[in-house]
């Protein structure tokens, strides 16, 4: 079999030549007068770090915004809020500054960035090893967020066209991927003078971003309630010629398209007979004249019912009665005032039926889904005997950790003891992943059964007084739990081939008590996975428990390390290897 050839420094550089000329030579065009809007600066917004020892700045994010200003706007650079310094970095500060430019003296300092140089308005950056990104549209936030409009600039109405300058290494931003939480405080410090929420958007580290909102054009897009007809309104820029358009609209349920519609536009007003369906609507206007999009709604789902219902307090004229020990065992007298309820319909009835069927079919298919991946699952007492639910489990939680632990597992249990972590993290095909163990030294709960005392028992008990009381009758001190820990991790005699792990203990006053089971995955760009496990992993599978994906990785991740990092005394540590 023939095997692809890389291609060559040469060849690399080359594309990346090609590609920065076409992104340029795009900008260059749509930034005409009249195309997409009758901008004439852009404003420029950089967050920059400056290093007190090398006299150099570093582009950490720059956003370029075309708009309309007057003739006679101030281009003096201005700092938005004091200078940002971050505990880390004590060598260093970060800043943010803005500044107005002529559109026409900005578009040549773009050729250099491929030189790895952005001639900023009051001084020159240093960049990484610079490419251009695919040249994309971004529609405002519909039904669903677009991330990019966590960094773009007030993109409300039709939409903006955004050009992406690439850090392609970002090795000034290690420390960022590398303590997540780093990127997390420079992005607060950053909120508070500017809303761009680069601590979301790491990827974009180093990026130069290009923003040109669609303004010669101002497009509305509803649905007829009683058609589901699209409806489309267009009021044109004050300066802009009114010209014909293309409206295109489609709904799509249940991967189908269930309603379409594309109609060339030359009044303020139009209905395209989409005569939608159940399904989530896309709109889109089309400029033929000047080959560009002028506006874009992204996914959104239109109200045309609302349920509701009335609560009356009193409708029972008696309210319910009872009574409840409190702490000390009395009862107490407890009334509850009981409300009746009147349910209303705004909106055409429509019959659902096979509406309904569809929608039972999708949550049977995605629960399924959700089994399959590990995103949901119900663990039962009785499925099958307990030991072979256990090792089942065990086997579910072997699989997330080879298909999500690329970079990392930390496994987080107050229960976890050596055999759990041999018999789950050390399971990890990646080498070289972070993983992590974290237990609060506590031993698992003993249910025991009360028996009457016997002859024998009666005997072991008094043995057990006279060795305590008597001192060379007293057994050897038993070891601690880390030393048990560690008698377990010795005896598994593992070579530690690509194993990199540590595992810690809350001892003493540090750190403070936990109780919740969490499975955690980072990932490379900040972020994390993260599965709530219901149970220690010592009973898991053995009692009921549901083991499910939460939504919020990160937010795990961080209480993780803030616990982690509360304890990284040696009387934390169980073992680390290597």
């Amino acid at each position: 079999m023939t095997r692809a050839l890389r291609p060559t420094k040469e060849e690399l550089a080359k594309e990346r030549e090609l590609s920065f000329a076409r992104a340029i030579a795009r900008i260059t065009k749509i930034a005409v007068p009249g195309v997409v809007g009758f901008h004439t600066h852009f404003e420029i917004t950089e967050i920059f770090e400056f290093s007190n020892t090398t006299r150099k700045t570093t582009n950490v994010f720059t956003l370029l915004v075309a708009e309309e200003h007057s003739a006679g706007v101030s281009e003096k650079p201005v700092w938005l809020g004091e200078r940002i310094r971050l505990p880390h970095f004590r060598d260093s500060f970060f800043g943010i500054r803005r500044t107005v430019r002529p559109i026409a003296a900005i578009l040549p300092c773009l050729n250099d960035i491929l030189d790895g140089i952005w001639r900023s308005s009051s001084g020159t950056f240093d960049l990484g090893e610079m490419a251009s990104g695919t040249p994309v549209f971004v529609a405002p936030d519909s039904s669903f967020e677009v991330p990019w409009n966590r960094l773009l600039k007030n993109n409300f109405d039709n939409g903006a066209h955004v050009f992406e300058l690439i850090d392609q290494t970002k090795h000034s931003f290690r420390p960022f991927f590398d303590t997540p939480r780093l990127l997390l405080d420079l992005s607060a410090k950053v909120m508070e003078r500017v809303p761009i929420r680069i601590g979301s958007m790491s990827d974009k580290l180093g990026n130069i971003v290009v923003q040109i909102p669609v303004t010669v054009v101002l497009a509305r897009f509803s649905q007829l309630r009683a058609s589901g007809d699209t409806h489309i309104t267009l009021a044109w820029h004050p300066s802009a010629t009114p010209r014909p358009l293309r409206a295109v609209s489609a709904t799509e349920f249940d991967n189908a398209i269930d309603g379409y519609a594309s109609q060339a536009i030359a009044a303020p007003q139009a209905t395209l007979p989409t005569a939608a369906g159940d399904g989530q609507m896309e709109n889109y206007l089309w400029d033929d004249q000047e080959g560009v999009l002028l506006a874009a709604q992204g996914r959104t789902g239109f109200i045309r019912q609302i349920n509701f219902g009335i609560h009356a307090l009193g409708g029972n004229a008696e309210p319910r009665a009872f009574k409840v020990r409190d702490g000390k065992g009395k009862y107490q007298s407890v009334q509850i005032g009981v409300s009746s309820a009147m349910n209303s319909t705004v909106g055409p009835l429509t019959d659902q039926r096979a509406f309904d069927w569809a929608r039972a079919r999708i949550y049977r298919e995605e629960n399924d889904r959700l089994v399959e991946q590990s995103l949901f699952k119900q663990y039962t007492p009785g499925d099958a005997p307990s030991s072979q639910m256990h090792e089942s489990a065990l086997d579910d939680i072997r699989r997330l950790i080879n298909r999500h632990g690329r970079y990392g597992a930390w496994l987080w249990d107050p229960y976890l003891s050596a055999h759990d972590v041999l018999k789950t993290l050390f399971y990890c095909i990646h080498s070289g992943a972070d993983l992590r163990a974290l237990t609060a030294a506590n031993e698992p709960p003993h249910q025991s059964v009360r028996t009457k005392p016997t002859f024998t028992s009666l005997l072991v008990h008094a043995l057990a007084v006279l060795r305590a009381t008597i001192p060379y009758l007293r057994p050897p001190t038993p070891p601690s739990f880390a030393e048990l820990q560690q008698q377990e991790l010795t005896a598994a005699e593992s070579n530690n081939i690509g194993l990199r792990f540590e595992y810690r203990m809350k001892a003493g006053q540090d750190g403070w008590p936990f109780h919740d089971r969490f499975l955690i995955f980072p990932q490379e760009d900040g972020s994390a996975l993260a599965w709530s496990l219901g149970i220690s992993v010592n009973q898991i599978g053995r009692s009921h428990h549901i083991l499910q994906r939460v939504d919020d990785g990160r937010r795990i991740m961080d209480a993780f390390l803030d616990l982690w990092d509360e304890l990284a005394k040696p009387e934390h540590l169980i073992w680390k290897t290597p």
